[in-house]
């Protein structure tokens, strides 16, 4: 079975993001008070994505919610320093996710952090050659997690993944 991944860490990106506006102008970075509003980022990040996707002539992906729970699994364990940020263990989230749902093909993912807006975020991952590729893959379902951390910072997780059957 083929299967991408990101082999470019979000990092690079968050962290030029964060450090490199030019502008006076600055976006209000997203608030997480509580798990509705971590929802409401989560939801954000997808509209976003497929937007971007349907402005390139491809099909939104669809969420599920199998997917979404190994994203925040994967954005939590980066956020509580059990992990290291980036993409270890996308195989292990990739086998379990395959176990999930019938039919999963190819996968990737897209991870960042940092405290900028949402749309930030995304255009981080639009900015990047890895991250554009997954985004723009042919991929028809995805999951988001986010998580905050004890300092505030938000850790974000996106997979994308190829559902030949339901």
């Amino acid at each position: 079975m083929k299967w991408t991944k990101a082999i470019v860490v979000a990092a690079s990106a968050s962290l030029c993001l964060c450090n490199c506006s030019s502008s006076s102008k600055t976006t209000a970075p997203a608030i997480v008070d509580d798990s509705r509003s971590v929802r409401r980022i989560e939801k954000e990040v997808v509209r976003l994505v497929n937007e971007y996707r349907q402005s390139k002539g491809l099909k939104p992906l669809k969420v599920a919610d199998e997917i979404t729970v190994e994203a925040e699994k994967h954005s939590e364990n980066m956020g509580r320093k059990k992990v290291a940020f980036g993409h270890g263990g996308f195989d292990a989230r990739y086998s379990r996710i395959r176990k999930a749902l019938p039919g999963i093909g190819g996968g990737a993912e897209n991870v960042a952090y940092g405290n900028i807006s949402v749309a930030d975020i995304v255009k981080g991952w639009i900015n990047s050659p890895g991250h554009r590729k997954n985004m723009e893959g042919l991929f028809n379902v995805t999951g988001v997690g986010v998580y905050r951390d004890n300092k505030g910072v938000l850790f974000y997780t996106q997979l994308f993944f190829n559902q030949i059957r339901p």
